[in-house]
């Protein structure tokens, strides 16, 4: 008897359904370079889009990546906001 098993890896977005918008501020001695509104399941991926480079958790670089995540609840009036640190790594991707 075989037995055949198919399995398809899917990412965050397709397993929640949803994307949010980000906020991902280019930061260079605490001066913003570059604002981008990105819309990305995870935060991370949000830099990544942004700076078109792979990113890690920041540890007091100079030059460095800050995303938000803000939303605000329809049936509330309740906001919050994450920030995120990140730093570029690597080279510039190809868009």
């Amino acid at each position: 008897m075989t037995i055949q098993l198919k399995i398809r890896l899917r990412t965050v977005s397709e397993i929640t359904g949803s994307m949010k918008t980000y906020r991902v501020e280019e930061i260079d001695n605490d001066i913003v370079q570059a604002t981008h509104l990105i819309e990305a399941p995870i935060p991370f991926e949000a830099a990544e889009r942004a700076t078109r480079r792979e990113v890690t958790l920041r540890r007091g670089e100079q030059s460095w990546i800050r995303v938000t995540e803000t939303w605000i609840r329809a049936s509330q009036t309740t906001s919050r906001a994450r920030v995120f640190e990140y730093v570029a790594i690597g080279r510039e991707r190809p868009s």
